[in-house]
C-alpha cells in the first residue's frame, strides 16, 4: 500500500494548504484518495499536483479521481 503511506505523507506536508478541514492524525484509506488527490490538483500547487499525479492510479484522469467514475 504504497499509494496508502504516500497519501499520508501527502496529507501531513500540505495540511495546512489543502486539508486543513481533515484532522491530521487521520488514518487514510483507500476511499480517502479520491479528496486527496482532489485537494492536491486543486490546492496544491505545482508540487502538490505532482504528488497527485503519483497517487493517482495509471487510469485515473482528473476526472475521473473526482468524481469516481470509470471510463467504458
Amino acid at each position: 500500500m504504497v499509494r496508502i503511506r504516500e497519501a499520508q505523507r501527502a496529507l501531513r506536508e500540505f495540511h495546512a494548504q489543502c486539508f486543513w478541514y481533515l484532522r491530521l492524525d487521520m488514518a487514510v484509506t483507500l476511499d480517502d484518495l479520491p479528496e486527496i488527490i482532489r485537494g492536491l490538483r486543486r490546492n496544491g500547487g505545482r508540487r502538490g499536483f505532482l504528488v497527485a499525479a503519483r497517487l493517482a492510479a495509471p487510469g485515473d484522469t482528473p476526472r475521473d479521481a473526482e468524481t469516481g467514475s470509470s471510463r467504458g
